[in-house]
């Protein structure tokens, strides 16, 4: 979740609620971790925002007690678990350019051989697939 969606809270819920109360709205409202203003573009702007706001320096006085301020995100592959991903920029996306990680992806294809595309979340079950090996099959 990022809090650039407290704008959006539904109005009914909101009212005329103050930014602070949104905020705690949202917080409260979290049931996985929460990552702030998309991680990067917060730990960037940081010093902005405590300055602009009341609220953030609370936000950020907590986060840094509870070590959950960095200016990194770290991903993890879904296919490969043991494999992370640090990003800090929109460059750093290239190193998951499938939304995974770099490894070849190893899937047994129906053929029999082993998929070499790099790693990826999308078509697992490897349909419409075509071998690019001299199969048999």
């Amino acid at each position: 979740m990022a809090l650039p969606c407290i704008g959006n809270i539904n109005p009914s819920i909101s009212g005329n609620m103050s930014l602070p109360k949104k905020v705690y709205v949202v917080l409260c409202q979290c049931q996985v971790d929460l990552v702030c203003c998309c991680c990067c573009c917060c730990a960037g702007n940081m010093e902005n925002l405590t300055r602009s706001s009341k609220i953030w320096p609370k936000i950020k006085e907590t986060l840094q007690k509870q070590d959950a301020l960095d200016t990194h995100l770290t991903l993890r592959c879904q296919v490969h678990p043991s494999v992370f991903t640090r990003v800090s920029s929109a460059a750093d996306f290239h190193k998951v350019p499938e939304g995974s990680c770099l490894q070849i992806c190893g899937a047994a294809l129906p053929c029999g051989h082993r998929c070499k595309s790099v790693c990826h979340v999308r078509n697992r079950e490897h349909e419409n697939v075509w071998c690019t090996e001299q199969c048999e099959r």
